[in-house]
């Protein structure tokens, strides 16, 4: 992949904020951990500082908390509760973006953030899904009875307005099943480090992987 995984920083705010931590003292900076995005590799300009460990932690564990990861991949998985205001981008849902084709295509995104977070905070994070047979691997989890795969590495935030929410405009296939969400969580490990986070929160209850598909 030529993306990166990213979250942004900017100035620590004046009290701990959970979805805020601060990853680093000189200077000053805190992370939105909610806020994942995934830039080209040769945008990525000069190191201006280094994060603390226990900072990159703390990214970490909000970044499993808004997707959703350690109840989707815990001893018990379930779906976060599904009441959204109208409007708000819902958990596992597939929609068109506004402004957003690539290679003279529509491109075809999934909601992983958890309703609550969306509602909170007016954006929701997607990942693309492709139908390219030449992607493959743990980053690349088989969805849709195998006819789709999601690209887990350009995990990415959006605001609502950037969706296309009418029904008449949404993709054949309006929704993920848990299976397939479960699949995209284990994704989401691999591609942006997130097992430590896992174990962190779930101890010896994390559940393994889902198996690499073919």
């Amino acid at each position: 992949m030529n993306d990166v995984g990213v979250v942004p920083v900017g100035r620590a705010p004046d009290r701990v904020l959970r979805m805020a931590p601060v990853v680093c003292e000189d200077p000053p900076l805190a992370a939105i951990a909610g806020h994942p995005i995934a830039i080209e590799r040769d945008r990525v300009g000069d190191e201006i500082a280094t994060a603390r460990p226990e900072g990159l932690a703390a990214v970490e564990d909000g970044l499993c908390h808004v997707l959703w990861l350690t109840e989707l991949l815990g001893p018990h998985p379930r779906a976060p509760v599904a009441r959204t205001p109208a409007g708000c981008p819902r958990w596992s849902e597939i929609y068109y973006l506004h402004d957003i084709v690539v290679a003279g295509q529509r491109k075809r995104y999934v909601v992983v953030s958890d309703n609550a977070w969306n509602e909170v905070d007016g954006t929701a994070v997607v990942v693309r899904t492709t139908s390219s047979a030449r992607r493959h691997g743990p980053e690349f989890p088989l969805i849709e009875n195998g006819q789709a795969k999601a690209v887990c590495a350009e995990l990415t935030t959006y605001t609502w307005d950037d969706f296309i929410l009418d029904p008449r405009r949404r993709p054949p296939i309006r929704y993920l099943d848990l299976k397939d969400m479960q699949a995209i969580a284990g994704g989401l490990v691999q591609t942006h480090g997130l097992d430590g986070a896992v174990r962190r929160a779930l101890g010896s209850l994390a559940r393994p992987r889902p198996p690499v598909q073919p």
